[in-house]
């Protein structure tokens, strides 16, 4: 209850703080352009931006519209977040183009955007960069207000204080659609690969493939404290290091969790889940799977470390050595929760398959097996995909993302293979599972 009250709190503060304003003439003798954000109001006139200096003049102008021209290499250059006192309340298109070597130190509310207020970000990508504060810190943005996050990426390292994500620090009543985050986001409390908080808000088509790490309290792979929120069609790859209320997808959560999974390692002390760390009353888990090894001190399951709502429809892999509960404890509901050999949550095998033995699963609208893309490798083993992650036209930075968790009979080692043509161009993912195949 504590958290959930700080976390109300720093909404407050943030909605007092976030008043938008503009400085007319600032851009004199700058291109415009008439461009359509997709958002419904057709085309509008648009602020070009080709240069760091530029980027940095949206402080100049926070309601104003902009789209990016060209790749940024900020090395040398001292920048601060856009926003970051005062709130971005208009559009920035990224359009793909990659910002790179961006460094920003400071305090609260930090990022490319410190705070957005009914504000679009769109197509932002960050490539090594390193972003620093106590609250409220991201790659993206710093803190998030009736705002959209979409197709954005970031690749680097994070860390603050509280409320720490890859793409999104503070997430109130916003959206984040189609976020990727890859490098490493530490953090004291909530911190999440994509959000640290996300509160009445949504979270969806997230991957994080980042490290993560927390020292206090609900620190996930997707998102830290999932409050009041829906996380919804994302999965987590890293690892996953925290101390209370640990999970591969959520540190804790009293909403909605569906059709997620998770292939990073977890490991924790109190309430450690290989989807999330501590489900609350009102808390559902559902549609989802594990397949990476959880460890924790008290309080660990497969699936949820500490239940006290609804956790259902959920697989866990097992193996001969170790056999972990579903739940670590908690008095909530549990219905068809199973545990499956890794054979068994993959593709073709003479002893199951995954479209046999994972029965809840809809094969046909939300999950794929790796017959379903004629370019997988038939003697590795994949387990399932979500279909929208397959060849998804709207992935981040416009990436054509091929990725299938994976494993082979030898299933020793695990690694991450990127194939690059060109410079973000496309991008594709295959990731094997650290796990002895047990027949």
């Amino acid at each position: 209850m504590m958290k959930k009250i700080i976390s109300l709190f720093v909404v407050l503060f943030l909605m007092v703080s976030a008043m938008p304003f503009s400085a007319a003439g600032a851009f004199k003798g700058q291109q415009t352009v008439m461009y359509d954000f997709s958002d419904g109001d057709g085309e509008v006139e648009t602020i070009v931006i080709s240069t760091p200096q530029q980027l940095q003049n949206i402080e100049n102008n926070l309601s104003a519209n902009y789209i990016l021209a060209n790749d940024l290499d900020m090395i040398g250059f001292s920048f601060s977040s856009i926003g970051q006192s005062s709130a971005f309340t208009g559009r920035f298109d990224g359009r793909n183009y990659a910002i790179s070597n961006l460094t920003i130190s400071s305090t609260n509310n930090v990022g490319l955007f410190g705070i957005i207020d009914s504000a679009l970000v769109m197509n932002a990508v960050l490539r090594y960069s390193s972003i620093s504060g106590s609250g409220n810190v991201a790659g993206i943005v710093g803190s998030s207000v009736y705002g959209i996050i979409y197709n954005c990426y970031f690749g680097g390292e994070v860390k603050g204080t509280e409320f720490v994500g890859g793409i999104c620090g503070f997430n109130y009543h916003g959206t984040i659609f189609s976020g990727l985050s890859e490098g490493e986001i530490t953090g004291g409390e909530y911190v999440g690969g994509i959000c640290g908080v996300c509160s009445y808000g949504e979270m969806i088509y997230c991957e994080n493939d980042a490290e993560v790490n927390g020292t206090v309290i609900d620190t996930g792979g997707i998102c830290g404290q999932n409050f009041s929120s829906t996380i919804v069609k994302s999965y987590n790859v890293g690892s996953v290091s925290g101390a209370e209320n640990t999970g591969g997808i959520a540190g804790s959560s009293d909403k909605g969790i569906t059709s997620c999974y998770n292939i990073g390692a977890v490991s924790g002390d109190e309430s450690t889940g290989g989807i999330v760390g501590e489900n609350y009353q009102y808390g559902l888990t559902d549609d989802c799977y594990n397949a990476a090894t959880i460890s924790g001190s008290s309080y660990t399951g497969a699936v949820a470390g500490l239940n006290h709502g609804d956790v259902k429809n959920c697989y866990f892999m097992i193996s001969d050595m170790l056999e972990l509960p579903s739940t670590g404890g908690g008095e909530g509901d549990e219905n068809n929760c199973v545990g499956l050999y890794a054979y068994q949550m993959t593709g073709t095998h003479e002893s199951g398959r995954a479209e046999d033995c994972m029965e809840s699963f809809d094969f046909i609208e939300i999950w794929a097996t790796y017959e379903d893309d004629e370019d997988a490798d038939p003697s590795v083993y994949y387990f399932p995909q979500l279909i929208c992650m397959l060849n998804d036209p709207n992935s981040p930075t416009d990436y054509d993302i091929k990725y299938w968790p994976k494993t082979s009979e030898k299933g020793l080692s695990a690694e991450m293979v990127f194939i690059t043509e060109g410079v973000s161009t496309v991008v594709k993912w295959l990731c094997a599972v650290t796990l002895i195949i047990s027949h």
